[in-house]
C-alpha cells in the first residue's frame, strides 16, 4: 500500500487493514468492479459482502447464484433475483453481469444506475455490480457511482472496451498501478471519502473453486433448477425482463441480425446478436454455431472461449 493510502487511512482513524474497506464503502453506496475475465472480481465482491455484512449488520445478498449451490455460501447469505432486491432493506447486494441480464447500451445502463443509486439511499443498501465488459460504461454512468474498483484490466478492455475517455484513463492508471502485483490487489477510486490508490483485498473466508465456478453443471433450461434468466415478474419472449420504470427498458429488435465490431486493423473483436424471438441467444452452443456459420473466418475455439453477456433480446460476444 502506498504512502498516500496509509496517510488517507490514518485520517479516517483506521486501526489496521481490516477496517479500510468498511470505511471507504459505508452504506448507502453504489459500487462497480471492473477487470479482466478470471481476474478476481467475484472473489472481491464476495469478500465485500462478507465484510460489510458483518461490520454494518447488513443482509448479504447474491443475485442469481444457483439455489442448488446454496450450501457453498454462508448461512447468513440470501439468494435473490434482480427484481426482488427492491424489497431488501439494510443489505449489501452483489450483482454479477456474468450471471445477471444487465441491460445493454449506455442509455439503459445510465437509467439502471440512477435507479440503483436512489434505491440504495432509500433502503440503506450497498449495491455492488461486477462488469466484465466496459464498452457501454461512460462518464454519465460513472457520475451515479460512488466507488469504482479495478482489478487488473486486460489490454483489450483498455483498447477496445472503453469508448469513454474518463474510464479509459482510469483503466490505464489501474493497469500501471497493478502491474507486477498479485491478484489480491485492486485500484480504488472513491468519491466520498475521496481516495484513489491501490488497496489489498483478501478473499472471503468461505471462498473455494466451487464458489468461483458455481454455475458448473447447473442446467439453466431445467424448470426445476434456479433459472439464470429470471429477472422479475413480467415475461418477454425468452425470459423475464428487468423490472423498473418504464417496465420494459430494452427495445425489441425488428429482425434477427448479427453486427460486428472491428479494431483499427479491421479484425473482428466483438459481435452483437439481435434476436427478437430468443431462438438463438438462449443456448450458448447454438449462438456460437450461428455466428461461426455466418463468419467462418472466426474460429470455433475463439467463439467458444469468448466472453458472452446475455440480455432480453441481445447477446454481446467479446473475442
Amino acid at each position: 500500500m502506498s504512502d498516500q493510502a496509509n496517510e488517507f487511512l490514518k485520517k479516517l482513524g483506521m486501526k489496521g487493514e481490516q477496517h479500510r474497506w468498511s470505511q471507504i464503502i459505508a452504506p448507502p453506496k453504489v459500487v462497480i468492479i471492473f477487470g479482466k475475465k478470471g481476474g478476481g472480481k467475484t472473489g472481491l465482491g464476495m469478500y465485500l459482502l462478507e465484510k460489510l455484512g458483518k461490520d454494518y449488520n447488513l443482509l448479504p445478498v447474491v443475485v442469481n447464484f444457483p439455489r442448488s449451490k446454496q450450501e457453498l455460501l454462508p448461512p447468513t447469505f440470501a439468494i435473490k433475483t434482480l427484481g426482488e432486491i427492491k424489497g431488501c432493506d439494510n443489505s449489501v447486494i452483489l450483482i454479477d453481469e456474468g450471471s445477471t441480464l444487465i441491460p445493454a447500451g449506455q442509455a439503459k445502463l445510465e437509467e439502471m444506475i440512477k435507479a440503483f443509486s436512489a434505491l440504495s439511499r432509500q433502503r440503506e443498501q450497498v449495491i455492488i455490480l461486477i462488469f466484465h465488459a466496459t464498452a457501454d460504461v461512460g462518464s454519465r454512468i460513472l457520475r451515479g457511482v460512488d466507488t469504482l474498483i479495478f482489478k487488473e484490466p486486460s489490454l483489450r478492455q483498455i483498447q477496445w472496451g472503453s469508448k469513454d475517455e474518463i474510464l479509459r484513463q482510469l483503466l490505464l492508471e489501474a493497469k500501471e498501478k497493478l502491474a507486477n502485483r498479485g491478484a489480491q490487489y485492486c485500484y480504488v477510486d472513491s468519491d466520498d471519502p475521496e481516495f484513489r490508490d491501490v488497496l489489498e483485498n483478501p478473499l472471503p473466508s468461505f471462498w473455494s473453486d466451487k464458489v468461483s465456478k458455481a454455475w458448473a453443471g447447473v442446467d439453466t433450461d431445467d424448470n426445476n433448477a434456479y433459472n439464470l434468466f429470471t429477472m422479475g415478474s413480467s415475461p418477454s419472449p425468452q425470459r423475464r425482463r428487468w423490472v423498473t420504470e418504464p417496465l420494459e427498458i430494452e427495445p425489441k429488435p425488428q429482425a434477427f441480425a448479427i453486427r460486428t465490431e472491428q479494431d483499427a486493423a479491421g479484425n473482428i473483436v466483438a459481435f452483437t446478436v439481435e434476436d427478437p424471438e430468443g431462438e438463438v441467444i438462449r443456448n450458448r452452443s447454438t449462438l456460437v454455431a450461428k455466428i461461426h456459420s455466418e463468419f467462418p473466418k472466426v474460429s470455433l475455439s475463439a467463439l467458444e472461449n469468448a466472453s458472452i453477456s446475455y440480455y432480453d433480446y441481445y447477446a454481446t460476444v467479446e473475442l
